[in-house]
């Protein structure tokens, strides 16, 4: 993910934020702060020229960091499902087949991340 003037977390901050992770919860998977959540995800809006995290998401379908697959786990209230099916709005079948993959994809690097930071705080505690 990403390119030089975003790192890889705060690409995956960034996505997390636009799923609707708080700014704590956020923290507890990197092992920040959530002020210093707030401080980065402000740094990362800026970065991108982008007004809220909504925009700065956009951002990063276009530049093809973010795919719509990535939003895979995004958590959709069941009134706004009812709301959705009692109006008409159908998910054709492929969108369902791309989230799928989206799941998988990102429970694997779930997975990556957390052997990841087990690691380094593997090394930082051997290091003290």
């Amino acid at each position: 993910m990403g390119g030089d003037f975003l790192h890889e977390r705060e690409w995956g901050m960034l996505l997390a934020s636009a799923k609707g992770a708080t700014r704590e919860e956020i923290g507890r998977v990197y092992g920040v702060s959530a002020s210093r959540v707030s401080a980065l995800m402000r740094a990362v809006i800026g970065k991108l020229g982008a007004r809220d995290v909504a925009h700065a998401f956009a951002v990063g379908l276009a530049l093809g960091v973010f795919r719509l697959d990535d939003l895979h786990d995004l958590e959709v209230p069941a009134t706004v499902q009812e709301a959705a099916r009692d109006a008409g709005v159908v998910v054709p079948e492929e969108t369902r087949a791309a989230l799928n993959r989206g799941r998988r994809a990102w429970a694997e690097t779930e997975e990556r991340w957390q052997k990841e930071r087990e690691s380094t705080l593997k090394a930082l505690r051997q290091g003290c």
